[in-house]
This record gives structure tokens, sequence and C-alpha cells, in this order.
């Protein structure tokens, strides 16, 4: 199964591998279990800074 968040403290509650995406392209890609929070918004704090946003 395939879901889009942007909701970063849902993503491992519901997945067990978390890819970031960025125009299309993947920039991240984590298990659920080796990530932390920090992590998620960072990757998603920098895509928002490009103008891009993240797609988690």
């Amino acid at each position: 199964m395939i879901i889009t968040l942007h909701q970063i403290d849902l993503a491992p509650k519901y997945s067990k591998r978390i890819l970031g995406l960025n125009s299309g392209k993947i920039v991240a890609d984590y298990r659920s279990d080796q990530v932390n929070a920090s992590d998620l918004y960072r990757l998603y704090e920098n895509n928002q800074e490009s103008g891009e946003g993240a797609q988690t």
C-alpha cells in the first residue's frame, strides 16, 4: 500500500518505509524503525526552503 502524508508524526506509525520526494525524485528512503521525527522534519523543512515542498 502507498499513502501520502504531510503529517510527519504519523508517517512512522503507519508505515514500514518512508520515502521523501522532491520534484518527482526520491531524496530520502528510511525504514520507519530507523528514523526519528527530527530527521523527517529536517527533510520537510529543506524542501520547503527550496520552494518544492516535501512529499512523504
